[in-house]
């Protein structure tokens, strides 16, 4: 499935986007996947660690843009967040010269009563924006849309992603804190595939 051009993953440094860039090395060839971060403050220090580490596991070109000036003062969740990372890695896509933009959502976040920029709709509108506002240039790609969380866990272990090195507790502390949104869902996915988390052990 892979083409001439090159192709940009959105790292966060969780088990979905390295997932996500364990398959695009797969695709693509290593050669030819761009890894992004964008930091957004230090409270994601950790996310932003586990990153880099994923992205030289998998020996890719990695990027990191440091983009907390933009989100200054918010303290909660950031208002828009995956509009204002595919926006911004559309830009770096483009400069790259990369034909599109690899982000990972799974049927399980769009689900329901989801965030307005997590909605199935929200992603197809900003694959139509990027594909207009660049002349079919670009595109974004969203390879987990039809899958599960537990089918995106089955490829990553099928695929052997050193989950050992990734990073979804919201605290950057020594060890995950076991009782935030993001440790609960870290642990709601090793449940479903009857694995222990790597980072416990």
């Amino acid at each position: 499935m892979s083409d001439n051009k090159k192709t940009v993953v959105l790292l966060r440094g969780g088990i979905d986007s390295s997932v996500c860039l364990a398959q695009a090395v797969e695709d693509f060839g290593k050669n030819k996947v761009i890894a992004l971060n964008l930091y957004y403050g230090e409270e994601r220090k950790k996310e932003r660690e586990a990153a880099k580490r994923i992205a030289e596991y998998y020996r890719v070109e990695y990027i990191e843009l440091d983009i907390s000036n933009t989100v200054d003062g918010i303290k909660k969740d950031i208002p828009f967040k995956n509009g204002l990372m595919i926006s911004t890695a559309a830009s770096v896509a483009l400069s790259k010269g990369a034909g599109s933009i690899q982000f990972a959502v799974h049927s399980d976040e769009s689900a329901g009563h989801a965030r307005p920029d997590c909605r199935e709709s929200f992603y197809r509108t900003m694959a139509t924006a990027i594909n207009e506002g660049t002349d079919g240039e670009l595109k974004l790609v969203l390879p987990f849309t039809d899958m599960s969380k537990k089918q995106v866990m089955m490829l990553g272990m099928k695929l052997g992603v050193p989950f050992v090195h990734t990073w979804s507790c919201y605290k950057s502390k020594e060890k995950p804190c076991g009782k935030c949104l993001g440790c609960e869902g870290r642990a709601k996915a090793f449940a479903l595939i009857d694995e222990e988390d790597p980072l416990l052990k």
